[in-house]
């Protein structure tokens, strides 16, 4: 094979390649859609890693076709072969975030150089939250909400980064019905989860790379009859393997750690399902709490 279509056999090659595409010294022939496919999976190689094709395919708005023209357009022989890249990459590195700075460091600026990457950071929360919205399944987001609404009590589970998530969607329950607490390790994982019986609900949160503990809690979780709900960026994630619904919420981008946009608006949209689920239970619940915040003179 020429040189100048040999397939890149790294992510700092493919990294490589990119840059010349984009400058025009490369003479292979992209379409500008596959292009900008290519300039996201090369910003978040770990989604490139785990994601099946159909899955990138949603989470890129394209057709599985695009995907593998691009990989053969790059000189792969397919997909897979051009996946492998990813994947022995994310299994030689464990410097995610130092890794996610370097990119950030190093993308491309013109005169605007701080707006360019306020926009490029934009862009990738746009494409996380298509791709959530592309994931998302009728039939569990009802089932799911149901289980938020019903489950005598939900503890919500999420940590590092993913503890605001955990935190901010156990407040937007908690808004809405009794019995909703972040499930926190301060105590012991252990005793925590033997506040929990069969028919109460975890809701487990975390991204690439995961939290070994979160996983643990449901999969023990899980052995309990506990319903476990996880919200996390593949279905290849360990968390997805242990729950009874999952939610995805794509988490890649230019950010130096998970960009959590997707994620945010996901734990919205599952509150409002609640809310609606709940009906008057949880407008009394609403209102109970704008008393309590008028007594104490909370707000101005």
């Amino acid at each position: 094979m020429p040189e100048q279509t040999r397939a890149p056999a790294s992510l700092e090659e493919l990294m490589q390649l990119l840059a010349a595409l984009e400058s025009g010294s490369d003479g292979r022939r992209i379409g500008r859609r596959a292009l900008s496919v290519f300039r996201d999976m090369v910003a978040a190689p770990r989604q490139s890693a785990v994601y099946s094709i159909t899955e990138l395919a949603s989470t890129f708005g394209v057709h599985a076709s695009t995907l593998t023209r691009l990989a053969k357009s790059l000189g792969y022989r397919g997909f897979a072969e051009f996946q492998a890249v990813f994947r022995r990459h994310v299994a030689q590195t464990g410097h995610f975030y130092s890794e996610q700075a370097s990119r950030l460091r190093d993308m491309p600026g013109g005169q605007h150089r701080a707006l360019d990457v306020v926009s490029r950071i934009a862009r990738d929360e746009k494409s996380n939250i298509q791709g959530m919205m592309n994931n998302l399944d009728a039939a569990a987001l009802g089932a799911g909400s149901g289980l938020m609404a019903r489950a005598p009590r939900v503890r919500v589970m999420g940590l590092r980064q993913s503890y605001a998530i955990a935190s901010y969607f156990s407040y937007t329950l908690g808004m809405l019905r009794d019995d909703v607490a972040v499930l926190s390790p301060e105590h012991g994982v252990a005793h925590e989860l033997a506040q929990l019986r069969g028919g109460d609900l975890l809701v487990v949160v975390g991204f690439a790379p995961y939290t070994r503990i979160t996983v643990d809690a449901a999969q023990i979780a899980t052995g309990r009859d506990i319903p476990v709900i996880a919200i996390t960026d593949s279905y290849a994630s360990p968390l997805a393997g242990q729950a009874t619904h999952t939610f995805i919420a794509p988490a890649g981008g230019h950010f130096f750690s998970n960009s959590m946009g997707g994620a945010l608006v996901l734990i919205q949209a599952l509150s409002a399902l609640v809310a609606r689920e709940l009906g008057d239970d949880a407008l009394a619940a609403l209102h109970e709490r704008e008393a309590l915040i008028a007594e104490l003179g909370v707000e101005y």
